[in-house]
């Protein structure tokens, strides 16, 4: 046992890391949360951070969602998910389009939208501060776009509110 201990004491700034991130992604989502009158359940349930990111790389892969993008990707019933989409749009983060196929609603970004992507942008720049010098630069190089611009984005869409 005590060598598995031993072991563990190895992982000493990853844990750090991760904690570290983990605390100020909690800070960032409250803070979103009471600024934006999100309510605290679609804060502190990990599955609508899921869902919410899901939203988010749709809007960047396609420019909107649908239904059937969220339904399945965590355990959260079909209902709940529908109830924090029909309260988002309530509040202007979304506009209903019926897509081609009239059956399919499309939920497209609005100014609104930004803020929460704006937000997620964010948690991106603490990530990378949390696992300290030289990961910017592997970001970088892996995913194709600097801190940098990463700020700049997170800017601009903070501006359009």
């Amino acid at each position: 046992m005590k060598n598995k201990l031993k072991d563990l004491t190895n992982l000493k700034y990853l844990s750090d890391a991760i904690v570290s991130f983990e605390l100020k992604k909690y800070e960032v989502i409250s803070k979103f949360a009471e600024t934006s009158d999100w309510n605290q359940v679609y804060v502190n349930d990990s599955r609508y951070e899921l869902i919410r990111l899901i939203m988010l790389s749709n809007f960047v892969t396609k420019g909107f969602f649908t239904m059937s993008d969220l339904v399945g990707a965590t355990n959260l019933n079909t209902r709940s998910i529908e109830r924090l989409i029909s309260r988002a749009t309530k509040q202007g983060y979304f506009e209903k389009i019926p897509s081609k196929d009239k059956r399919v609603i499309e939920y497209h970004p609005t100014k609104e939208a930004f803020s929460m992507v704006a937000m997620h942008l964010s948690l991106m720049e603490v990530l990378a501060d949390s696992l300290g010098p030289g990961i910017k630069e592997n970001l970088e190089k892996n995913i194709g776009v600097s801190m940098d611009q990463i700020k700049e984005i997170i800017s601009e869409l903070q501006e359009t509110n």
